[in-house]
């Protein structure tokens, strides 16, 4: 999954025109990690960019951590299946667990957030490419 801290990303759709644009504080590839789909989206850079990318399993514990930004990421997840046309079985699963968080953070002390491995995966220059079916390796 990629998270974008700066710039301005493009999604591709199957004619290789813009369906939709991803900037500054947003994410992408959830659906992939979460589901296991490959999907046929690629996304491009339109300006530098700074992305992070979260493996499948930091993913996992941040959203059984952190239940309200695990609502946030699975109803995503959902609008975007269904822009798809994507059927899961496992997306009741996900959305009824978001909302079923731990009231602390698992392994953390009062006022402490625990600590997720999230990677600078590249400072992006305009016009590269990455396909949304590389998540589902993270």
């Amino acid at each position: 999954m990629f998270f974008c801290a700066r710039g301005e990303c493009e999604v591709l759709g199957a004619d290789e025109q813009r369906v939709f644009t991803i900037r500054d504080g947003m994410f992408f590839g959830e659906v992939a990690v979460l589901f296991s789909v490959k999907c046929t989206a690629t996304v491009r850079t339109v300006t530098y960019c700074d992305l992070l990318s979260l493996s499948k399993e930091a993913l996992g514990e941040a959203m059984r951590d952190y239940p309200k930004a695990a609502g946030i990421i699975a109803a995503r997840a959902k609008d975007r299946m269904a822009q798809l046309g994507i059927e899961s079985s496992l997306l009741h699963d996900v959305v009824s667990s978001a909302g079923s968080g731990t009231s602390m953070p698992s392994g953390a002390g009062a006022g402490a957030a625990p600590a997720y491995s999230v990677s600078i995966d590249a400072r992006c220059v305009p016009g590269q490419e990455f396909s949304l079916s590389e998540a589902r390796s993270e």
